[in-house]
């Protein structure tokens, strides 16, 4: 699952059945680094430039159509499955994700 976020800063879910990649790619260098964390906010926390914790509301809302029972077993199972490596913070439900970032240019 890829969590793309596009030179205008939307923010859309890719691969979305793909349980096992789950990351953050940013379109836009690195430099935006500041202007993405202020557009993302609510949706993904960056911690570093490298490491966001993303909003799994969010990802639930990206969400629609046909498969979406089996979609929401296996997001809970990928979470499940984050929680004792430290990647999952509670109160909002978030899952840590590496942030790769993309040179728009």
């Amino acid at each position: 699952m890829i969590v793309r976020v596009a030179a205008d800063y939307a923010v859309r879910l890719h691969d979305r059945d793909d349980f096992k990649r789950f990351k953050v790619v940013v379109e836009a260098p690195q430099a935006a680094y500041a202007q993405v964390q202020q557009a993302c906010a609510g949706l993904i926390e960056f911690e570093t430039p490298d490491k966001g914790w993303v909003a799994a509301d969010a990802l639930q809302a990206q969400v629609s159509g046909a498969g979406v029972p089996e979609w929401k077993q296996g997001f809970e199972r990928m979470m499940a499955a984050a929680r004792p490596h430290g990647w999952i913070k509670d109160g909002p439900l978030r899952v840590a994700a590496h942030v790769e970032w993309v040179n728009a240019d």
